[in-house]
This record gives C-alpha cells, sequence and structure tokens, in this order.
C-alpha cells in the first residue's frame, strides 16, 4: 500500500474524529486541546511523509494545504475560546478531511488508470509510466557521431 493512501487516510480519520467531537463534547477547553494534539499529528505526518520520493507535486500540493490548514488548527486550539473556537475547529477540521479525501481519490485514480494501462490524464500521470518515459529518452540515440 502506497504511503500516500496511507497518511492520507489517516488524516481524514484524525479531523475526522475532530469534527465529531467539535459539535459532541462540551467542554470547549477539551476540544481545544484535542484539536491541538491532533493538529500537531497532521503537521508530523505531512512533514515526515515528504521523505517519500514518489509523491507527486499533486500531492505534495495537497500536502501543503494541509500544513496550512492543520497549523491553522493548531493555532484556532490554543488561541481562540469558547463557541469561535468550536466553530473555527469545526471548520477547518473538515477542510482536513476534503484535502485527505481528495488526496486519496487523486491515489486511487492513478492507481486505476495504471492497473488499466489507459493513457495519461493530462496532469495526473502515473509513477511508473513517467519512469519508462525517462528509461526511454536515455535509451533512445541521439543524432549525431558518438565518441567510442
Amino acid at each position: 500500500m502506497s504511503t500516500r493512501y496511507l497518511s492520507n487516510a489517516l488524516i481524514a480519520l484524525l479531523a475526522g474524529a475532530v469534527v465529531v467531537l467539535s459539535m459532541g463534547l462540551s467542554s470547549a477547553t477539551a476540544i481545544g486541546w484535542i484539536a491541538f494534539g491532533v493538529a500537531i499529528g497532521v503537521l508530523g505526518v505531512s512533514v515526515l511523509v515528504q521523505l517519500d520520493t514518489r509523491r507527486g507535486a499533486v500531492q505534495r500540493a495537497l500536502d501543503a494545504g494541509l500544513v496550512a490548514v492543520g497549523g491553522t488548527l493548531l493555532a484556532a486550539g490554543v488561541v481562540f475560546g469558547g463557541t469561535t473556537m468550536i466553530w473555527l475547529v469545526f471548520a477547518l477540521a473538515l477542510g482536513l478531511v476534503g484535502l485527505a479525501f481528495t488526496g486519496m481519490t487523486l491515489h486511487e485514480v492513478e492507481t486505476w488508470r495504471a492497473a488499466r494501462q489507459l493513457g495519461r490524464l493530462h496532469w495526473l500521470t502515473p509513477e511508473v509510466e513517467l519512469r519508462h518515459e525517462v528509461e526511454l529518452r536515455h535509451e533512445t540515440p541521439e543524432a549525431g557521431p558518438r565518441a567510442a
């Protein structure tokens, strides 16, 4: 299983828990601390998965969005209080779920297209196809004499 899918699934589950807890708990302080902890987890996962060299440009852009929303969630859980904090945490956690779900969907679409050997989808090229193109470029003889 891909780190792209696993990281997005983990973030979606954590953020989904925050969405539910932000509307289910009555203590704003508890919601703030839960949001703070989940935001640190989201930031940690998003930064750690950058070590995977197979992440494409689209997934890296989604990761940047996850870091931005996670950082905002971290600040909202600490700075604000009361009803403002509860609604901000709710909205930001929904944003995290949306970004993570988008990443999972794009991963599945790419995997499906690669498994069926379908053509390119402009910006969503399967990683296997990209590697094959690079190999072909290096194997084709260049015009002109070659040094022996």
